[in-house]
């Protein structure tokens, strides 16, 4: 079976979602493995006080899921007992989630069938009326979903796929991923993953080792923790590939040379001329890039914030031979800085634009 429907990204799964627990209709979320799926779905419940209960099929068998019979010797009945991880109190909200649904056997599919269609299973069990039902699968090799036609009728589905773009902006700078990982999905973003961003269904290849969010999400762990640079490429080839970890390789090792971030917040206070010499020589985009990240990720509270736009607006004034963009660079920086500044600091965030580093920044800009 090939999902017949339009590839929406992440960020648009979101509201698909909101929309779907509203009018309390099972959705099913389909992609590629490690592009945050369950993620998102539990990200949402977060947001939103919902409770969330997550049900992987795969590792149940058909009696976990529909509940054994007990004898009734009184009525001469058999009784049936549904598991006690589904939601019980009635004035309960959130959503129960079947995670990788086509995984589970063709039995535990079954006996979900009666559970996501009427939200209940027989007169034993009935599903609150404040919870929504959200499924994931992934696609196989060949493409194809393995769940039966009566199952798969009774899902809004939904054909995800991860965008650099959004992966950069939505999780990779707000969750600290390692700036020379930022920097590479940046200059490289058809690699965000091992599927056709255009929506295929279809991996783009064979090998058991491809690169995908939850890959990188590793390798910036990695980088974090590990020094030994022939460690961390071992380790890196091991989650995203040869040929992957050759490019990415590149990125890490300029970064390696690079100032030190923290020297740069240190420089920024007071010491300019210092702070330019330490950026003068910084000329390749890809280096740029991993420098940006880096000033935004080292800023998580207030004081730094301005430290921050005085390192992005000296950037922005060294003049230089290259085409590198430094402007383009330093933009980037600040609009990222800024919204870093009102998730985490909407109140100081108000009074930032009035400052007197904000206005610097905007007039040399």
């Amino acid at each position: 079976m090939t999902l017949n429907a339009d590839a929406i990204t992440i960020r648009q799964a979101k509201k698909c979602i909101d929309t779907m627990y509203k009018i309390k209709s099972p959705l099913m979320l389909m992609g590629s493995p490690g592009i945050g799926k369950s993620q998102i779905v539990a990200q949402y419940a977060k947001d939103n006080d919902l409770e969330l209960v997550d049900v992987r099929l795969p590792q149940l068998s058909p009696e976990d899921l529909r509940g054994f019979f007990i004898p009734d010797h009184e009525n001469k009945l058999a009784v049936c007992y549904p598991p006690s991880f589904l939601p019980r109190k009635k004035n309960s909200k959130g959503i129960l989630f079947f995670d990788e649904l086509n995984r589970g056997d063709i039995r535990v599919q079954n006996a979900a069938l009666q559970l996501i269609l009427d939200r209940c299973l027989g007169d034993t069990y009935t599903l609150p009326e404040e919870w929504s039902i959200v499924a994931a699968s992934n696609w196989d090799d060949a493409g194809t979903d393995m769940m039966s036609a009566a199952l798969a009728d009774r899902f809004t589905h939904l054909n995800v796929i991860c965008s650099s773009e959004e992966w950069i902006e939505d999780y990779a700078v707000p969750y600290g991923i390692h700036p020379s990982i930022i920097s590479f999905i940046k200059r490289h973003p058809q690699l965000i993953n091992s599927s056709d961003l255009k929506g295929t269904n279809k991996s783009n290849s064979d090998n058991l080792i491809v690169p995908s969010p939850r890959s990188y999400s590793v390798c910036s762990d990695i980088l974090k923790n590990e020094k030994d640079m022939t460690v961390i490429e071992y380790l890196i080839r091991g989650r995203v590939g040869n040929i992957v970890t050759a490019e990415l390789m590149k990125v890490i090792l300029e970064a390696n040379l690079l100032p030190d971030i923290e020297d740069l917040f240190l420089l920024a206070d007071g010491h300019k001329t210092k702070l330019t010499e330490k950026l003068k020589d910084i000329n390749s985009i890809t280096a740029l890039y991993t420098l940006a990240y880096g000033v935004v990720g080292f800023s998580s509270k207030e004081e730094h914030y301005k430290l921050a736009t005085i390192i992005f607006t000296v950037l922005n004034q060294i003049k230089t031979d290259t085409k590198t963009s430094r402007k383009e660079v330093s933009k980037l920086g600040m609009n990222l800085l800024l919204e870093r500044m009102v998730d985490n600091h909407p109140t100081y965030a108000d009074r930032f634009v009035s400052s007197e580093e904000y206005e610097e920044f905007e007039r040399v800009s």
